[in-house]
């Protein structure tokens, strides 16, 4: 029988991503997502070595849905 702990242990580290992985999840050219990072307008990311980046997925879908933006109404624009 599996642990709770082995399980939440597993779906912590399937939920993570590479940076490749990351740029194609939020469908963003690599290079571009890569450049995010470094200019620090990215999403946030875990650094378990000093040259591994990997991402959350859920914080991955943080930032793309931070990135909706609402139209003004009409009243709004007047």
């Amino acid at each position: 029988m599996m642990s709770v702990r082995f399980i939440q242990e597993y779906h912590w580290m399937t939920e993570l991503l590479n940076e490749r992985e990351a740029a194609l999840f939020c469908g963003l050219d690599f290079n571009y997502f890569r450049n995010l990072r470094k200019t620090k307008q990215g999403p946030t990311f875990i650094r378990p070595s000093p040259h591994t980046t990997m991402y959350r997925k859920s914080d991955l879908e943080s930032w793309v849905a931070s990135w909706k933006v609402t139209e003004p109404t009409l009243k709004e624009t007047k």
